[in-house]
């Protein structure tokens, strides 16, 4: 465009498409046609073709409208031609049509010679008249010739322009925020803050060409918080300050104004600033082409640049004059409703110019505004916005020199807001959120410590949030947090008059911090007999949750609690800790309907990502489980401290657990950070029993048995597969009395007594590895004591329901069955183990497949018909003679089908297959 600057090409995907398809219905029709590229200077109009060019595989003829006016007609016409390759001096008197006869002939001859061409046509506002009547004259006519014609006019000559069905129109407009970002980071070799490309988008109507005249101005620091100060070349503000020249001092002061209100702005707000004359200067404006009128008299500047221009025309103290007489004009205008309402953003940002005239007053103004704005932008979610307003408050009150407790709860504020947001992100800007947000906290405390303000010191404490996770998949304890609810916690107890209600929230946050623990037990029964005393609906839901062994009654008051609050993520909470209350004690599919809460609450993406993980699951989904599990730990990045990786890797190991092969939990536990729980190492045991390492899970196996605080339920479940798979019978009676008192589940129960449980429950996840009396049943059929693994077995089967621990349930039937041995067993074993295959095949659990087929392998297998025949009733004790009247074969052909039977199990007599078969384990290992 003239303005020597190398533009990078970024974006235009779209336009490229519809360049190409133009092309391309060009050739197909053998008829020239003419594409029209509408774009305001400095669009990148010419970049564009440029790049369509240099990606086309056809000859391509240019020519630029001359620079200066005056001159012979049909110049541009005459350049294309020399171009074209037939030159020749230009008449005096040359007509339209006679140009047009010796333009045809010249397409012609050159589409004969070396086919399809695209003719490039540029900046053709600058064209004499003649020039565009024979370009409208040529689309009219759409000679025979395969010719793509590309010209590039401005928006504001739309109606001058040629039209027809040869004709089709292309509007460039700027790039967006993030092709924006994409540009100047190639540019400046830095990353672009998204608040700073938004910024100049905004600003230069994210032209390429103005943004690569600006691009060596952007500095590493610059972030968009506040207004970049730009210089902008000559060469860009040339034909807006020609316009400006001509202007009155009215229509110039009109302009100022306008620009301090933006790029669009009501007559409304204006009028009372720019006084007596307003319209009258502002149609001025119009006809010199600086404005432009919109319905509901409303005006916008034509171009981003226009508007730059006219603001940085004014001096600093000017502008600042005029940003509070908009302001007070905006506070006029507050009873106005809909979409021209004034924001009270608006308001803000005029509001923060205006300081620069200094006065106590003037801040106080800006200050209240600003946190109004963030407040509402926090309302709405929008925290980026809450962040920009909380961080100009904070600045204004530092400024302003006001009180240490006053300028610490805005940092209260902020820190809070860059949490929220890091909760809401992923990706590397996590950490930089949760970093700018215990840095604010850490300010806030140091400013509470400065005043002696126990309730600011609260205050930041609390804003740290609670530990992520739950259980056996909590976050490790977080030193900085730990120790600010400490110091919190300490001086509210040092103040007869502290709030009680900030006591109770304050204990039940660092019982979380500190369980499992006796002092964390105490914490929280203090936290919630506080919390009945204060009648606090926040304490309460809070303390709540951070009391081990409530029922579902007190769950229901803390989701109600925390419904009342509108907090989503204590709901979350709230919901999560009922699920595995109800879980635990039996009740699925009440379970299961809490789950379905969090799942639908916006804003807590890792919560909800972890309940419709266990509700796959649950549903038998396995692989839908897993996606969902997967996605969850992304969305839980914001916790740090490994919290979303422990959760991760708990619902990885509870799905193939149900699998029935561990997969990528290997994968997932070596992820998670140092000091891990002990069932990550019975995980591991398991793991590595299940790949033949039985040396390494055993070693496993004996650390955790020794773990210094016992074993849960959790952990002895996953070292229960190990030690099943290993064979080592010893650990069993330690396991079960770990796995805890297994009830069945019924109407009612999670009202009752939570001790006795299930269902094996862990975590944030509610990650469920199924009944407790199945995972007894297993162990105890495994360690001879049939009457009681009969008994587990009934149990079980009374809670499992369709889950997909039903095949395993049949499976373990199967087991007890042939470890029984009686009369009929082996009939009733083999009925269990097809059902408990074909219920593992559907629900996609393969290594539960796996499992049957060596206790008798399937249809598929390797057996034969009369060999599965001779099987199922050699297993239930009859003698080859037997078997041979029954099946009705001879007694040798009996004794030949046992042998091949012995040969493809791997052992050397009926006693070892019997054993072989009732222990499920093959050979080689495995169960």
């Amino acid at each position: 465009m003239g303005w020597g600057v190398e533009m990078a090409f970024v974006g235009r995907t779209a336009e490229l498409a519809a360049l190409v398809a133009h092309a391309e219905a060009t050739i197909a029709a053998g008829r020239l046609r003419v594409v029209l590229i509408l774009a305001a200077p400095g669009a990148g109009a010419s970049g564009l073709v440029d790049e369509f060019l240099r990606r086309a595989d056809t000859r391509v003829v240019r020519a630029t409208a001359p620079r200066r006016p005056g001159g012979p007609p049909l110049r541009t016409w005459h350049r294309f031609l020399d171009e074209l390759g037939e030159p020749g001096e230009p008449a005096a008197e040359e007509t339209i049509w006679a140009m047009e006869r010796r333009l045809v002939a010249a397409l012609a001859g050159a589409v004969a010679t070396s086919g399809p061409l695209v003719g490039f046509l540029d900046d053709l506002h600058r064209a004499d008249d003649a020039t565009m009547g024979l370009l409208a004259e040529l689309a009219d006519r759409a000679p025979a010739v395969p010719v793509l014609l590309i010209a590039v006019v401005r928006p504001d000559d739309d109606a001058d322009l040629p039209t027809g069905p040869a004709v089709h129109r292309l509007w460039l407009r700027g790039l967006d925020t993030d092709e924006v970002a994409e540009l100047l980071t190639e540019l400046v070799g830095h990353p672009i803050p998204a608040q700073l490309a938004h910024q100049l988008w905004r600003r230069t109507d994210g032209a390429p060409a103005v943004l690569s005249a600006i691009a060596g101005q952007v500095r590493p620091g610059d972030d968009g918080r506040r207004r970049v100060t730009l210089r902008w070349p000559d060469a860009l503000a040339a034909e807006t300050a020609a316009r400006l020249a001509g202007l009155s001092v009215a229509a110039h002061r009109a302009l100022g104004i306008a620009a301090v209100v933006g790029r669009e702005f009501d007559l409304s707000i204006v009028e009372p600033v720019i006084g007596d004359g307003a319209l009258v200067a502002l149609d001025e404006a119009v006809e010199a082409g600086l404005l432009r009128v919109l319905p509901e008299q409303v005006f916008a500047f034509t171009t981003a640049l226009t508007r730059e221009i006219c603001y940085d025309s004014l001096g600093l103290a000017t502008a600042a004059a005029i940003h509070e007489a908009v302001a007070d004009s905006l506070i006029g205008l507050g009873a106005r409703v809909g979409e021209r309402a004034p924001t009270v953003g608006e308001l803000t940002h005029h509001l923060v110019q205006a300081t620069v005239l200094g006065g106590a007053e003037r801040l106080d103004r800006a200050i209240a505004a600003a946190v109004a704005s963030a407040q509402a932008a926090a309302s709405a979610e929008d925290f980026e916005e809450a962040i920009a307003g909380y961080a100009v408050a904070c600045d204004l009150a530092a400024r302003a020199q006001w009180q240490p407790g006053l300028l610490g709860r805005l940092y209260v504020a902020l820190g809070s807001a860059h949490l929220a947001l890091a909760a809401r992100s992923t990706g590397d800007v996590v950490d930089t959120y949760r970093t700018a947000g215990r840095e604010a906290l850490a300010a806030a405390a140091r400013q509470a410590r400065h005043s002696g303000d126990s309730m600011l010191l609260a205050a930041a404490a609390l804003g740290y949030g609670s530990r992520p996770g739950r259980d056996a998949t909590a976050a490790p304890p977080d030193p900085d947090r730990r120790s600010a609810l400490m110091e919190a916690l300490a001086a509210l107890n040092g103040d007869g008059g502290a709030d009680l209600s900030t006591v109770a929230r304050l204990r039940a946050r660092l019982a979380i911090e500190l369980a499992p623990s006796g002092e964390a037990v105490r914490l929280a029964a203090d936290a919630l007999s506080a919390a009945r005393e204060c009648a606090d609906p926040r304490a309460m839901a809070e303390a709540l949750l951070a009391s081990g062994g409530v029922g579902l009654a007190e769950h229901r008051q803390a989701i109600r609690e925390a419904g009342v609050l509108g907090e989503r993520g204590l709901l979350a909470r709230a919901h999560q800790s009922a699920a595995a209350l109800l879980l635990g004690v039996g009740e699925v599919a009440a379970a299961d309907r809490q789950l379905a809460v969090v799942a639908g609450l916006s804003g807590v993406a890792w919560s909800a990502g972890l309940a419709a993980a266990h509700r796959s699951l649950l549903a038998g989904r396995v692989g839908e489980a897993a996606d969902q599990a997967a996605g969850a730990r992304e969305a839980g990045a914001w916790a740090g401290s490994g919290a979303a990786d422990l959760a991760y890797a708990a619902q990885l190991a509870a799905i193939a657990l149900v699998v029935g092969v561990p997969g990528e939990v290997s994968a997932a536990l070596s992820r998670i950070a140092a000091p891990q729980p002990w069932w990550v190492s019975a995980a591991a045991a398991w793991t590595a029993a299940a790949e033949g390492q039985s040396e390494l899970a055993s070693a496993l196996m004996d650390e955790v048995l020794g773990a210094p605080e016992g074993i849960d339920s959790w952990t002895a479940l996953l070292l229960s597969e190990a030690v099943l798979l290993v064979g080592e019978p010893g650990p069993v009676p330690v396991l079960l009395a770990a796995l805890g008192s297994a009830e069945s589940g019924g109407a009612g129960r999670a009202g009752g007594s939570v001790d006795a449980k299930a269902w094996v429950v862990v975590g944030p996840a509610v990650a469920s590895a199924g009944p407790v009396a199945l995972a007894q049943a297993r162990l105890l059929t495994a360690s001879g004591d049939l009457p009681e693994a009969a008994r587990q077995l009934e149990i079980a089967g009374r809670g499992v329901g369709s889950t997909p621990w039903l095949p395993w349930l049949r499976l373990a039937r199967a087991r007890w069955l042939l470890a029984r041995n009686a009369s009929g067993d082996g009939e009733a074993a083999a009925k269990e183990l097809k059902a408990a295959r074909v219920g593992a095949a559907d629900r996609g659990l393969v290594g539960l497949v796996a499992r049957i087929d060596t206790v008798v392998p399937s249809e598929t297998g390797s057996l034969t018909r009369r060999e599965r025949d001779v099987l199922e009733l050699a297993v239930a004790g009859a003698s080859a003679k037997e078997i041979a009247e029954r099946l009705v074969i001879g007694e040798r052909t009996v004794e030949t089908h046992l042998a091949n039977i012995y040969r493809k199990f791997g052992v050397r007599n009926r006693v070892e297959l019997i054993t072989r078969i009732s222990e499920g384990l093959p050979s080689s290992g495995g169960t």
